[in-house]
């Protein structure tokens, strides 16, 4: 999974929101420095579960 065909990185533009699943992906971050803003919002959802066929 962490082989370069495999792995995604995310240029930003303004106004963009990135999604992703925690429970299927891998995920990391470069290095942040200290004086850096980030945001970071967390989402659910509610309803039954999904269950593959």
């Amino acid at each position: 999974a962490t082989q370069p065909e495999f792995a995604y990185r995310h240029h930003w533009s303004v106004g963009e929101v990135v999604v992703w699943d925690n429970r299927v992906v891998m995920h990391r971050r470069h290095p942040v420095s200290a004086d850096e803003i980030r945001f970071m919002w967390r989402t659910q959802t509610r309803g039954e579960a999904v269950v593959a066929a």
